[in-house]
Formats: structure tokens, C-alpha cells, sequence
């Protein structure tokens, strides 16, 4: 056997994992800091939502973007959160988007939006849902 193609000694094997040592606990800084970032960066959470599935990234865009429309005044208005998505047969469901806009006395006002959007992204439907507890016009009938 030549010596390229011989398993490797003992000793080389324990030589190789000390030269690996050093590196782990930067791998687990590493990954620490990826889900505090994941978890607490929007920025972080759009671009894994890019990468992981599209179609939902594009519905969530469209309907914050519809959300800040509702606002009464569209220019001073964000969104506070976004909201938790749910996938439907034809789309997806994004419940409870916290949208931020200047109150009349100053401030910030908040409100929540709901939001169906398509698989391209369109906007089915959105709007403010209905307190809980109460009852919707038809339901009172």
C-alpha cells in the first residue's frame, strides 16, 4: 500500500480533533447568535423567509403593504409586528399584523390587521377583525 492511501494512525486522528478544538465554541457562538438573530431581526426573518419559501414571503409583503394603506395616515403608519402566517388551500392567512400609526393626540396608535393573500401574492381580503367577544352585524340577527 502506498503511504497516500493508508488509513490514518492514532496519532494523526488525535492530532486532527486537538486542531479541531479550538474551533468549537465559535461554532456555538455561531449558532447561538444565528437563532438570536433568527428570532429577534427582522431583517434576519424576511431573508430565511426568502430563502425557505417564497410564495409566503411574498404574501406577507403584499399584506403589510395593504395594511399600512388602511392606516388614516399612510405615510406616518409601520408595522409594529408582522403577523403569525397560516397556509390555506390557496394561499395563506396572516393573522394579526400590528400596524403602528400617529394617533390624533399625538403618539402611537396600534391596531391589528388580518389578511388573505394568494400563492402570487395578491391581496384577497384584508382588514381590522372584530373584537372578541362581540358579534358582527349579521350574527346579531
Amino acid at each position: 500500500m502506498s503511504p497516500a492511501h493508508r488509513a490514518p494512525s492514532a496519532v494523526e486522528a488525535a492530532r486532527r480533533r486537538r486542531a479541531m478544538r479550538p474551533l468549537i465554541p465559535l461554532l456555538i457562538v455561531l449558532v447561538v447568535g444565528s437563532v438570536i438573530a433568527y428570532r429577534e431581526v427582522p431583517w434576519v426573518q424576511r431573508q430565511a423567509q426568502h430563502l425557505l419559501n417564497p410564495a409566503q414571503a411574498r404574501a406577507v409583503e403584499a399584506c403589510e403593504v395593504a395594511a399600512l394603506k388602511l392606516a388614516s395616515a399612510p405615510d406616518f403608519a409601520r408595522i409594529v409586528k408582522p403577523g403569525r402566517v397560516h397556509v390555506t388551500q390557496r394561499g395563506f392567512y396572516i393573522e394579526r399584523i400590528v400596524l403602528g400609526q400617529m394617533a390624533q393626540q399625538g403618539g402611537e396608535q396600534r391596531s391589528f390587521v388580518d389578511c388573505y393573500a394568494d400563492l402570487d401574492g395578491n391581496v384577497v381580503n384584508v382588514g381590522v377583525p372584530a373584537r372578541r367577544g362581540t358579534t358582527s352585524p349579521a350574527e346579531k340577527r
